[in-house]
Order: C-alpha cells, then sequence, then structure tokens
C-alpha cells in the first residue's frame, strides 16, 4: 500500500485533490492528512508525524498544490520500488550537489513537470508556462530530488540505522528535501527520477525568507559531504559549470526578494491600502515578471489575434527594450515558426486541463 503524506494548511484534504488521486493512483492507498491550519508545524515534524501515523510500505510525501496526469502511477511505484538499488523516488532533481548553492540552479538537473506561471499583480491569473516530459527515458539516478513530491521506501524509517526528518535543524518549510536526500546518500541508498510519473505543481516557489536561513543551516550540517554526486559524474569536471550556475543563482536571490516585496504590495493595494511607490529595482523586476508572464501567453496563442489581445493586458512593459511588448510580437513570430518543442508540446495540450 503506497501512504500519501500531506502537509496542508486547510482541515481536510481538497475534494479535488482527493478525485484526483482515486482517478489516476491505480493502486491500493490511504492518505495520511496532516492538519496544520493553525501552525502547529514546520514541514520536518508534520512529515515525521504522518511517518508515524502511516501504515503503507511506501511512503509517498507531495504538496497539496498536485495534479496528477499519468494514469496508474501508483502501479509504477510499485514496480519501481521492487528494484533493491531503488529507495526513493522524484520527478525532478540533480546529479550534482553543490557546496555552497541550491542543487536546483546547479546545471545538471533532470525531470519533468507541468508548470504554470501566476501573474504577480492577481494571484487569480495563471498561464501555461512548459509541459516538460519525456516517458521514453529510464529510470534516472540522482544525488537530490525536489521536495513537491517524492516517495521513500517506509523500511528506510524503522531499519537499524533510519532517516528521520531533522525537525531540530530545519525549523522552517525549505530544505527538508535535500537533507533526507543526503541522509540517505550517506547510506548508500539510491535516489532516482521517475520518467513516466507526470504531475503538475502549481506553485514555482520563492527562494526569500527563511529559506536563506535554511541554506545556511543545510550547508553547515553537510559541509564535510558537499560537494556530492552520484558516482558517474566527477565533481572536478563540473566546476567551470558549477561557477556559471552560482552566479545565476544569487542573481535569482535578489531577483526573488524583490517578488515577496511585490506579493505584498499588490496585495495590499487589493485591500484598498495606501502603498509607498515602487522601487526602481522592484519596477525592473515587475516589467521582468510581466515579459515572462506574457511570453507564456504568447507561446501557446494560437492565432495573432489572439496574442495581440495579450500585448494589451501588460500597462507596465515598454513598447520597447529588454522586456517590452515589440520583443513578446517577435517571441511570438519565432514560436509560431521555428519552435518545435512548443509544436510537441501543443500536441500535449489535450491532456492538460485546468
Amino acid at each position: 500500500m503506497i501512504s500519501l503524506i500531506i502537509c496542508s494548511t486547510k482541515k481536510v484534504t481538497p475534494l479535488w485533490l482527493t478525485d484526483n488521486i482515486k482517478e489516476t493512483i491505480g493502486a491500493e492507498y490511504e492518505i495520511v492528512h496532516i492538519d496544520n491550519s493553525e501552525n502547529k508545524f514546520n514541514m520536518c515534524s508534520a512529515y515525521n508525524e504522518g511517518v508515524r501515523r502511516a501504515k503503507g510500505d511506501v511512503l509517498c510525501f507531495m504538496h497539496e498544490d498536485i495534479k496528477y496526469y499519468s494514469k496508474d502511477w501508483g502501479k509504477k511505484i510499485e514496480s519501481y520500488m521492487q528494484e533493491p538499488d531503488v529507495c526513493m523516488l522524484g520527478v525532478f532533481g540533480s546529479t550534482v550537489v553543490p557546496k555552497d548553492f541550491d542543487f536546483r540552479f546547479s546545471g545538471f538537473t533532470v525531470g519533468h513537470l507541468v508548470q504554470r506561471t501566476v501573474r504577480i499583480t492577481n494571484p487569480d491569473e495563471y498561464v501555461l508556462d512548459g509541459i516538460d516530459w519525456n516517458i521514453k527515458e529510464p529510470l534516472k539516478k540522482v544525488a537530490m530530488v525536489d521536495g513537491c513530491w517524492f516517495c521513500i521506501k517506509a523500511s528506510s524509517f524503522e531499519e537499524e540505522n533510519p532517516i528521520r526528518f531533522d525537525d531540530k535543524t530545519f525549523d522552517s518549510f525549505h530544505l527538508y528535501d535535500c537533507d533526507i536526500c543526503m541522509q540517505l546518500n550517506e547510506r548508500g541508498k539510491g535516489i532516482y527520477v521517475a520518467p513516466d510519473i507526470v504531475l503538475e505543481h502549481f506553485s514555482l516557489g520563492v527562494f526569500a525568507g527563511g529559506y536563506v536561513d535554511g541554506i545556511k543551516k543545510f550547508f553547515a550540517k553537510w559541509e564535510n559531504r558537499l560537494p556530492f554526486a552520484i558516482e558517474s559524474v566527477k565533481i572536478k569536471d563540473c566546476q567551470e559549470r558549477l561557477r556559471k550556475y552560482k552566479a545565476l543563482y544569487q542573481k535569482m536571490l535578489r531577483r526573488d526578494k524583490n517578488i515577496v516585496s511585490l506579493r505584498a504590495y499588490y496585495a495590499a493595494k487589493r485591500a484598498g491600502e495606501a502603498v509607498p511607490p515602487l522601487t526602481k529595482e522592484e519596477k525592473r523586476t515587475l516589467q521582468m515578471l510581466e515579459f515572462r508572464y506574457g511570453k507564456c501567453a504568447v507561446k501557446f496563442a494560437p492565432t495573432m489575434a489572439d496574442a495581440c489581445k495579450s500585448f494589451r493586458v501588460f500597462p507596465n512593459l515598454p513598447w520597447f527594450g529588454k522586456y517590452s511588448r515589440a520583443k513578446l510580437l517577435y517571441k511570438f513570430c519565432f514560436y509560431q515558426l521555428f519552435d518545435t518543442h512548443r509544436k510537441k508540446n501543443m500536441s500535449r495540450l489535450e491532456n492538460i486541463n485546468d
């Protein structure tokens, strides 16, 4: 049996999610709902409580903002978990864990997700960002997987040298995934990305706030084991790429700090509160986010008329420049005429339901 462990901001699991699981899992399961509506838990303590309650031989830790598209994904998990070396499964991961920045930006990531972009000025507006999967690929061994969804054999929490979510070190909702992966790596357990379990994660995540504190704690705890890579990857051959992506990571941290400010700004505006003017840097970030949203909108726009409708709803974008409406028009032409990846993904849209 598969135990689905969900740390939730609600008292009960949303009906749309339970229906989606029931329709797609294709295997015996239970939902272990951890009610965190009153903020009694951090993610580690919630998952430890879930492990204590769970009855399955496979434990699936998942966010509550997930939608499954693969049919019989539970059977696939059970089949993969029969392999002796497979202890953990995820849908997005990395073969390398750097010693001083997040593995998600390492340049060695593998995986697949359906992803949407939420408009910063209105959280109720969202658009398809990308569809990335290749179900013909084999199981891919990695060093670490992302925490939006992963499964672990229940026996790993019960054996002589058990793993456990470290709720003493990581007291927020960040880095629990990285830490539990390093515990498995330390014990020589296999971590893999499954190619044929396709799901959508509704949140892009923001690397700010408690994340910054969590990443420092993670590197302090595992400094003697980092950098870390799977057996087939030699760290010394990765250094140049890691340097390049570390610069990207630092840029993302600065950007996400502005995103937090912008979310608060527009929430206050919607509530009718007085707000101070945006700083120059915040305005630049806003233009970048609006451009990204617009690019996703025109990428899957079926006609020029539909694309032009998209251009009119971005008042923060100038007509010319790096983040501009003219560049969106260019992007639309490029996607329509040359982007084979877009054409491949358009054929998959019939499987993606809002």
